[in-house]
């Protein structure tokens, strides 16, 4: 990806295109983000939002902006990844866009997961898996049933994080996926530290989450972001 957006950036500065610079600095910006090289990637995206303002790309304006937003997180500003965040979501609705406005419903509903407001947060996590399932984008599904999951454990209903578990595994084998990052395989110790892998009952719900069909495994994460 890293190299491919070099060529694109390259091609898109040789010929004055500033959408193609625009999207190819977004490029840039999430390999450096992968890598962990978090200023490069605070750097790239800051030139691409402003690239993409300038010409009025608005779709590359929200991935740039959302790119902020999830940095900032790594940097403890809830403040600020907030407000891009918001932006991102803003500029997705305004697009028509509602993979990516899922996605950034579920940026915010991780946000405010992490700054421990657990009701709001499942309400947004509730919206997000609402739209993905609607579209039938089971990446995104995938991330809703894992934070829901968490929700879960975080209000002290093992039982019920255990059967999401089974259920977001199950979906992650059927899609030949593995955890996407650190943060993705310590969020699942977490969770796995809140429960008890010797207690009857949520072993069992463990292993009827993973036999459910994908719109029931959905409706059961749905009746927990509902209060």
């Amino acid at each position: 990806m890293e190299r491919w957006s070099e060529q694109r950036l390259a091609l898109g500065r040789a010929r004055g295109d500033a959408w193609v610079i625009a999207l190819a600095l977004v490029g840039l910006a999430v390999a450096a983000e992968s890598q962990d090289d978090l200023e490069r990637a605070r750097t790239l995206f800051g030139e691409a939002a402003e690239v993409a303002r300038d010409c009025g790309e608005t779709r590359t304006l929200g991935m740039a902006v959302s790119g902020v937003g999830r940095l900032a997180i790594a940097d403890g500003d809830a403040e600020t990844a907030r407000v891009y965040f918001q932006q991102a979501l803003e500029l997705h609705r305004e697009l028509s866009d509602p993979h990516a406005e899922a996605e950034s419903l579920g940026s915010l509903g991780w946000l405010t997961f992490l700054e421990g407001d657990i009701d709001q947060a499942a309400g947004l996590f509730g919206d997000s898996l609402r739209l993905a399932s609607s579209l039938g984008a089971r990446e995104q599904i995938l991330i809703c049933l894992v934070n829901l999951a968490d929700v879960a454990a975080q209000r002290g209903q093992p039982v019920r994080a255990a059967r999401l578990l089974g259920a977001a595994d199950a979906l992650r084998t059927e899609m030949g996926f593995r955890p996407a990052d650190l943060s993705e395989q310590d969020q699942r110790t977490r969770i796995a530290d809140l429960l008890d892998e010797n207690d009857p009952a949520q072993v069992a719900a463990q292993s009827e989450g993973s036999s459910m069909n994908l719109d029931d495994a959905v409706e059961h994460a749905l009746s927990l972001a509902s209060f």
